[in-house]
């Protein structure tokens, strides 16, 4: 009985002994490390703090797109007008030619009715430049027509004026290079319309007989009438008979 409780007893005992110690483990295991401590130093870390520099940083490169300039319209200034003052000319009328004609000047007479046959090229070309000079067939000497046929050239006037005008007229040439003789060779006769009283009037007598190179036809007036009655025949007319044609 007595062994019993003792049996017990150091059962207790060692149980405690186990429970102080630690119990045994099996297999390999690794040495314990000692893990290191930090030791506290009396260094203190700076905050890191943003610098700020002089420098600035470039703005960012932006691209513009170009602009298109507006067409320029070329404005044309409109010229300046001129104005010219109108003068108030006084115009005086030329003074009618001294009646009768003048001997001295070419003309001759029987009675009232006047001629004159010498008229030089610059008295002719006078004439035709005058609006106000009354002419008869003046269209023949401007478009040349008598530097192709032989013309005759006759200036009128009569102091009564006259209704119609007949005008008779031949054409001559030397009878040769040597003989000067003048040989007819063709006649005019030409009519005109009426002039006024002391009226001065210019008849180119026109043929169709052909001019020549240093041709020397002449016309000569044979007969003038100034006529008073009414005419039966057409007027302003110049008609050629050749000698030939007779």
């Amino acid at each position: 009985m007595g062994t019993l409780i003792n049996r017990v007893v150091l059962t207790v005992s060692l149980a405690l002994v186990l429970a102080g110690t630690t119990p045994p483990t099996y297999g390999a295991t690794s040495k314990p490390t000692s893990s290191p401590t930090s030791k506290p130093t009396s260094k203190t870390v700076p905050t890191p703090t943003a610098k700020t520099t002089s420098k600035t940083s470039p703005l960012p490169k932006t691209s513009v797109a170009p602009t298109k300039k507006p067409a320029v319209k070329k404005v044309i200034k409109p010229k300046k007008k001129i104005v010219y003052k109108k003068r108030n000319v006084k115009i005086t009328p030329s003074k009618s030619p001294a009646w009768p004609p003048k001997s001295f000047e070419g003309w001759k007479s029987v009675d009232d009715v006047y001629w004159k046959t010498s008229i030089s090229q610059k008295e002719q070309n006078g004439i035709l430049s005058d609006l106000r000079q009354k002419t008869f067939f003046s269209e023949q000497m401007k478009d040349k027509t008598c530097t192709k046929f032989a013309c005759g050239v006759i200036a009128l006037a009569a102091t009564d004026g006259c209704r119609w005008w007949q005008i008779d007229s031949v054409l001559s040439r030397p009878t040769s290079a040597t003989d000067p003789t003048p040989i007819v060779i063709g006649s005019i006769r030409t009519l005109l319309s009426s002039t006024k009283a002391r009226e001065r009037a210019t008849v180119w007598l026109v043929s169709t007989e052909p001019l020549k190179f240093s041709d020397d036809t002449f016309t000569k007036v044979t007969d003038i009438y100034c006529n008073h009655m009414p005419s039966t025949e057409k007027l302003n007319t110049n008609t050629y008979t050749s000698v030939s044609a007779q």
